[in-house]
């Protein structure tokens, strides 16, 4: 069952297939290349084959919903290029899938300097989806595509909300019945450098996340959830913002929202 495990890699301005071999994949891979061309190369690396499509379309979310479109394997295994995988992370998730036969989805440990994980495996419902990253994230392919889930193309980096779209995606997986795990097995490592979207707790910050937790929970819960995240994220910013700057512009991003 290996073999029906599809690595989906969203990347930028890469000029070879040198990043399989530095996230040490050992599964067939589809890469979106984002970058100033259109071209499809493929390859074949320890027996497996790498498709990379470049394009000059721009998002994170539009390339992840690309990926998804052009898989063909039964499981697909969302990465970013700076991952490193783990020796036999296909035999682990395969055996969390065997496990748990009515997972559609299943989020794995990625180990990073800022991320603690549950310790024990988890059903996963709306609260505990905020806490998972699209990084961890292994999905069924036909599950998926049958539900008509994607990433919502209006979040995420290179867009002016760029940050949220896997909280988005895993909203909509539930809200569509899509069955959703936690598994505590580590299947790769995140080589963390700058943020390409946290420039720190600003005012635009704040509304973006507002716009974000309406987006999730509408405005009666997006208005709950900006006050819940202004009182259990103050320690975090209160450096940089007061309370009641935080708290404005959070329930500003949550009104803003017409629809």
């Amino acid at each position: 069952m290996t073999d029906n495990i599809e690595v989906l890699i969203s990347c930028m301005n890469q000029v070879d297939f040198t990043v399989v071999e530095r996230s040490n994949l050992k599964s067939p891979v589809v890469i979106i290349n984002q970058c100033n061309q259109d071209r499809y190369q493929e390859y074949v690396i320890h027996g497996n084959t790498v498709r990379m499509y470049s394009t000059r379309e721009r998002g994170l979310s539009r390339s992840r919903n690309s990926a998804i479109s052009k898989a063909t394997k039964d499981i697909c295994l969302l990465c970013d290029d700076d991952e490193v995988f783990v020796e036999g992370y296909e035999d682990r998730i395969v055996a969390a899938y065997e496990k748990y036969s009515d997972a559609d989805i299943i989020a794995f440990r990625v180990l990073r300097d800022d991320k603690v994980y549950w310790d024990k495996p988890k059903r996963v419902g709306f609260l505990k989806s905020l806490k998972i990253s699209s990084v961890q994230l292994t999905f069924k392919r036909r599950k998926i595509i049958d539900h008509n889930v994607f990433f919502d193309e209006s979040f995420g980096s290179g867009t002016a909300n760029s940050s949220g779209e896997e909280n988005i995606f895993l909203y909509d997986c539930l809200r569509k019945d899509l069955k959703i795990y936690y598994v505590p097995d580590t299947i790769a490592s995140l080589n963390q450098g700058k943020s390409n979207w946290f420039k720190g707790f600003t005012n635009d910050y704040f509304f973006r996340k507002g716009i974000l937790a309406h987006r999730l929970m509408g405005r009666v819960g997006g208005t709950v959830y900006a006050l819940y995240f202004a009182i259990s994220k103050f320690g975090r910013y209160r450096k940089e913002t007061p309370f009641s700057s935080a708290l404005r512009n959070l329930l500003r991003g949550v009104y803003s929202v017409t629809a």
